[in-house]
């Protein structure tokens, strides 16, 4: 007996899924692409530390959804499309959180390459002085 195609269609996604949500890169100064002479200007480990901490709740929550995405899908009873799709949907919604997520600290942490390091590493110096003092 065949699969009906939208039960095939439905396994692939998930699949899919799946594979998407354990794409996360470790950020570190090699990876966003600073060089030997930008690392005085790149940020601090807390700065990394910060947003290693941030990506992992993302794929904490993803893990969540996969847990749920697969309990829905393994049920003993028939999920319904709907069920799925909506899983699936959320799975998604995070995968997507983590992408924007590191996209944004790669962006900005990749900057300290850039024209603008010295300026951005001097804003960092300030806001160290400014937390230091309200401290």
């Amino acid at each position: 007996m065949a699969v009906p195609s939208s039960e095939r269609f439905l396994e692939l996604k998930r699949r899919a899924l799946v594979a998407r949500a354990r794409r996360l890169v470790r950020l570190t100064p090699e990876a966003v692409g600073l060089r030997p002479r930008d690392l005085r200007y790149a940020p601090s480990p807390a700065h990394f530390a910060a947003a290693q901490a941030r990506l992992a709740a993302i794929d904490r929550a993803i893990r969540q959804r996969l847990d749920r995405l697969d309990r829905t899908a393994r049920s003993p009873d028939p999920p319904s499309t709907e069920d799925l799709l909506l899983a699936m949907a959320m799975v998604e919604r995070e995968v997507d959180r983590a992408r924007r997520a590191f996209g944004m600290f790669f962006e900005i942490f990749a900057q300290r390459g850039t024209a603008f390091a010295p300026a951005l590493a001097a804003h960092d110096a300030i806001a160290a002085d400014c937390y230091r003092a309200v401290r």
